[in-house]
């Protein structure tokens, strides 16, 4: 009996990091299964999570140390989140909300940095492409 996972929109690198993205409204929250009190129930924040994780060996944490989320909606404009990175294995929840007009995210790319700012890795969406200016 063979088992399959899969992932809508995920990426990975040979940095061992991986990410995934998330539709978060109302059915995120327990209170809207369980039917508990919420106050956020009736207005619950609307958008979208990139669920980053990583696990670094002690050689590739002592070279990364600033995590970027970079994030591309449907009508192309950008916003980027930074994390400086902690400890050498972990996750964070990177939450864009849904802005009038967006179309919710696209496509995304985190990317390691060192110390310094130096570009140490890329991990992009399987629609991440690099924009073209005119």
């Amino acid at each position: 009996m063979a088992l399959v996972l899969s992932c809508v929109s995920c990426a990975s690198s040979q940095y061992s990091i991986t990410a995934q993205r998330q539709k978060v409204g109302l059915s995120y929250r327990a209170s809207s299964r369980i039917h508990t009190k919420d106050h956020k129930k009736f207005r619950p924040p609307e958008g979208e999570n990139i669920l980053v994780s990583w696990d670094f060996s002690d050689e590739e944490f002592a070279l990364v140390k600033k995590l970027l989320v970079l994030v591309r909606f449907y009508n192309q404009t950008e916003e980027t989140q930074i994390h400086l990175l902690e400890k050498r294995r972990g996750a964070d929840t990177f939450f864009f909300p849904c802005k009038q007009g967006s179309g919710g995210i696209l496509s995304y790319k985190i990317v390691l940095l060192t110390a310094s700012g130096n570009l140490v890795e890329e991990v992009k969406s399987r629609l991440w492409v690099e924009k073209i200016e005119a």
